[in-house]
């Protein structure tokens, strides 16, 4: 018994409240780290809604900029599959690929871009919540996109991408 009480200290409890207030710590902060990756992660498609009448966005209706840069179209399919149909089309500032991409289509520097509306994704999580996009009509009119539902990332839409200012003409 008198080596046993030798190898006990008094700070020994101490030590095993720190080495356990110290795991606790790291795994508070995985938990964190678990979750923000898991907000990030989008489980479904994107669903947005028209604030065109918000104060913060009814300016940009009725914008008709002109792109600056090249920017790219680009055709979405929700489904991709055998039968696979493009959904819309999301204007962007660079070329993506994957699945879901079925066509691309420049839109050359001069050409001008009417917003129509804008919208904000209503189930996007963490990073991506408040996401906006601009439906818009692409001019001259690319007999490509005619049939789809037109839209432009907030990207596509920044200073340095397009020149906008109010329409004072009626699109053609």
């Amino acid at each position: 018994m008198g080596k046993r009480a030798a190898l006990f200290t008094p700070i020994q409890p101490f030590v095993g409240l720190i080495a356990a207030a110290q795991f606790g710590l790291k795994s508070i902060v995985w938990l964190i780290v678990a979750f923000l990756v898991l907000m990030m992660i989008n489980d479904g498609t994107a669903e947005y809604g028209d604030v065109s009448h918000e104060p913060g966005h009814s300016a940009w209706v009725g914008q008709r900029c002109t792109v600056l840069k090249g920017l790219m179209a680009h055709g979405v399919t929700l489904h991709p599959g055998p039968n696979e149909v493009t959904d819309y089309v999301r204007i962007g500032t660079q070329g993506i690929g994957g699945r879901e991409i079925m066509f691309q289509v420049p839109i050359h520097r001069g050409m001008e871009i009417v917003v129509r509306g804008v919208e904000r994704c209503t189930n996007c999580r963490l990073f991506a919540f408040g996401r906006i996009r601009y439906a818009v009509t692409i001019i001259p009119n690319l007999r490509e996109l005619a049939p789809y539902r037109v839209f432009a990332n907030s990207y596509a839409m920044e200073p340095d991408q397009v020149h906008c200012a109010k329409d004072v003409a009626p699109a053609q």
